[in-house]
């Protein structure tokens, strides 16, 4: 790369890649570094954040991930400015240049490789989830028929969970579906920045056909990213296994077998699904399901008690009204015996 005066525009920074900027600081490590052009001159890398945002009175550090998996420390100095954008899962273009650790920032990483003076804020643009689904369209994958699920003739509905490492979905889950003595729940946390990994756990799950269900729910920000690239959308279109995802809006939604608004919706829907089946089994009338009733029975209980509450307020106002009228009654007719005596006494 060749040597050039200092620069400090934007649009006169170098674009680099996260790679192509790590081979330069290698090279720099090796040579003369302090005294190097390269390290002075300004630079401008994209990446998504791929860590926890550190924030102290220095500033803040976190690491970003390239499109190809490399990784990379950042530090960006309070004097910066604005740094609201900067959060997990976001995907970040940063303006700066090489750093060098520095003993008084008290951050988790042992050396900060890149010092961003600024942060311009992106994202994954509508035109490439567009794009990803117009791939998806061409290859029929949007228009495959949806799996369902089936309890006949199994002792055990095999349920895999899968969720961030910090997420409580799945614990909620197998809570939920514990009472039904059918539902055998199983929990994945996945700890992945990379897409091809979650590509390869999917793969692993579906093999022989092992699971009843797959199920994709609370997941982080950043981890819900992995489920908009296109591998990975194609991994799910070839699972054998029904998937339902219940994680707020995915791209995944579109190719999933089941779509719900969280984990307990996702649990009811089971359980509902489960319950179902069962009846139809037995040749039964299916009968409203259990959480409904409640439901209804509860909403009854609260509308006729306050229908009780209203009716009690009413016979105590008109036992009010009665009792004033009573006592108005009897103020007018002392009113006319008071004058009638005061008559008699003029008379006399």
């Amino acid at each position: 790369m060749a040597v050039r005066e200092p620069i400090n525009s934007i649009a006169e920074a170098e674009k680099i890649s996260i790679e192509e900027f790590r081979s330069l600081f290698m090279q720099n490590l090796k040579g003369s570094f302090f005294r190097n052009d390269a390290i002075r001159r300004n630079y401008y890398l994209e990446g998504t954040i791929c860590s926890d945002v550190e924030r102290h009175k220095y500033g803040t550090s976190f690491k970003i991930q390239s499109d190809e998996g490399s990784v990379m420390n950042v530090f960006i100095p309070k004097k910066a400015g604005d740094r609201s954008g900067v959060e997990p899962g976001n995907k970040i273009n940063l303006y700066g240049m090489f750093n060098i650790y520095d003993n008084n920032i008290e951050n988790q990483f042992n050396f900060i490789e890149f010092k961003a003076s600024r942060v311009i804020e992106s994202d994954v643009s509508e035109s490439k989830k567009e794009s990803i689904l117009s791939l998806l369209n061409e290859k029929g994958f949007l228009d495959k028929p949806k799996k369902s699920l089936v309890f006949d003739n199994i002792d055990f509905f095999k349920l895999m969970v899968i969720s961030s490492k910090n997420s409580t979905a799945s614990t909620e889950i197998a809570n939920y579906l514990k009472s039904a003595g059918i539902f055998e729940v199983s929990m994945h946390y996945i700890d992945t920045y990379k897409s091809d990994d979650i590509v390869e756990l999917l793969q692993s799950m579906d093999k022989n056909h092992y699971y009843d269900a797959i199920m994709i729910t609370g997941i982080e920000s950043l981890e819900r990213k992995l489920f908009d690239e296109l591998n990975v959308l194609e991994a799910i279109s070839e699972m054998k296994s029904p998937i339902i995802t219940a994680m707020g809006y995915s791209l995944a939604d579109e190719v999933a077998d089941m779509v719900e608004d969280g984990p307990l919706t996702a649990a009811r829907m089971l359980l509902y699904a489960y319950k179902e089946s069962k009846y139809q089994s037995n040749d039964s009338e299916i009968i409203p399901n259990e959480h409904n009733s409640n439901l209804f029975i509860t909403l009854t209980q609260e509308k006729e008690d306050l229908e009780r509450k209203l009716s009690s307020m009413f016979i105590d106002n008109s036992n009010l009204i009665s009792k004033v009228k009573s006592q108005q009654r009897l103020m007018i007719i002392l009113f006319f015996v008071c004058i009638i005596a005061v008559i008699i006494s003029f008379i006399k």
